[in-house]
């Protein structure tokens, strides 16, 4: 079966104490976008675990460094079921760029195989799987708009976030995730808006409110000229009501009121040497029926 497995973007996102376990509370909320990556699952019972994956970027792994590989040998030895696994994984969506595009790959892979195997997992228990796999890939699972705490797996649904356009741009370079905690963990406090303050306004549709109180902590960490900044500023330029990275970047996303403006600043950003996809939200894959496809 054919999956799409859906980007996320972090509408607030605020990093806390670190764990013992070496992860960090957060505190976040994080929302589907229509950018997506299409899985391809194929599953048969058979005398043992044999898993095979593809990919049509080759740079992704394709044995347990990938994240859809570890949430199928998951997914078996927590159905204690032996089966010949296959998935192929068609990438739209850019690879470390702060968009969960590893995890939600495999969350589709979670999906697909309760699916295959006729649903021997609720929503809740796959939930649990798949916080053994990765930190983001319980919200890939549900998906929609879900406000969440712990190391991410502690998840609160929310109203969806009202109309927009999101203009999705993958500036060039990388961003070391480990590093990047570092950074923030030797960071001094500082004040700014809280996650309850992006709450209240996602639950009346209040669009105004909802950004205007939007936070991303990793942006502190990322050098005044970068260009992430550069991206930043040319969004905000061309109409963007809101510029912002997304997770740990370094991946920028702008909203906009629809999605002619953001064709604009799409154009614009293609001139300075930058890809962009044009994105919408999309609710819980559990409410959705057709969600709209995203513009690469």
């Amino acid at each position: 079966m054919k999956l799409s497995a859906y980007a996320k973007i972090n509408l607030f996102l605020d990093v806390k104490a670190r764990r013992a376990d070496g992860y960090h509370d957060i505190e976040t909320v994080m929302q589907t976008v229509s950018l997506a990556d299409t899985v391809t699952v194929e599953a048969e019972r058979a005398k043992s675990v044999e898993i095979s994956l593809t990919a049509t970027d080759p740079a992704l792994p394709t044995g347990e460094g990938n994240i859809a590989y570890r949430a199928a040998l998951a997914f078996l030895d927590g159905a204690g079921l032996a089966a010949r696994v296959r998935i192929h994984i068609e990438k739209n969506i850019p690879v470390a760029g702060g968009l969960a595009g590893g995890s939600t790959d495999g969350a589709a892979v979670l999906r697909g195989l309760n699916e295959t195997f006729g649903f021997p997992f609720g929503e809740e228990e796959l939930c649990r799987i798949a916080a053994e796999v990765g930190a983001d890939v319980p919200f890939c699972v549900v998906g929609g708009t879900a406000a969440a705490y712990g190391k991410g797996e502690i998840m609160v649904p929310q109203p969806p976030l009202p109309d927009c356009a999101v203009l999705i741009v993958r500036p060039h370079g990388s961003v070391s995730t480990a590093e990047a905690y570092r950074r923030i963990d030797a960071l001094p406090a500082a004040s700014h808006a809280s996650m309850e303050d992006m709450l209240a306004p996602l639950g009346r549709r209040d669009l105004d409110r909802v950004l205007s109180s939007a936070y991303n902590v990793f942006e502190r960490v990322i050098a005044p000229d970068s260009e992430v900044f550069a991206v930043k500023k040319e969004l905000c330029r061309r109409g963007a009501r809101l510029s912002m990275m997304s997770g740990s970047g370094p991946t920028v996303f702008g909203i906009f009121d629809g999605a002619e403006g953001a064709r604009e600043a799409a154009r614009a950003v293609r001139e300075l040497g930058y890809g962009s996809a044009l994105a919408f939200p999309v609710p819980a894959y559990g409410a959705r029926r057709d969600a709209p496809s995203a513009e690469i």
